[in-house]
């Protein structure tokens, strides 16, 4: 799980980010994103297209939030406030294939910021 001050929590915030912020797409994925001078932080919207079934979303949820926090939260140098959002196609994907993804999205990232 990720510590309450890695995560994005009101809805200003989310808002904030989706309308201003800049866009990396992945294969499962759509990373928004604004530079932060504080801690990174992050949101998730896996919306009721993706699913129907609340389960299937909660489980995409819990995986990004791993992923993020055992892969990017260690190694990262730059602040970013981000929403990831994900896509349709994210359905039924395992957690190393969700992780690629994530990880060619923060490389990116990376590199549009340098």
């Amino acid at each position: 799980m990720l510590s309450r001050q890695h995560r994005l929590t009101s809805k200003q915030d989310f808002d904030r980010i989706t309308k201003t912020g800049r866009k990396v797409w992945g294969q499962y994925l759509i990373v928004k994103y604004i530079p932060s001078a504080e801690h990174s932080k992050f949101g998730f919207i896996v919306s009721t297209k993706i699913s129907k079934k609340a389960t299937q979303r909660n489980r995409i949820k819990r995986i990004l939030r791993e992923n993020i926090r055992l892969h990017f939260l260690p190694k990262q140098t730059k602040h970013i406030e981000a929403v990831v959002i994900a896509q349709k196609k994210i359905i039924g994907k395992n957690s190393s294939e969700i992780n690629q993804d994530l990880q060619s999205i923060f490389k990116r990232i990376n590199q549009l910021e340098t």
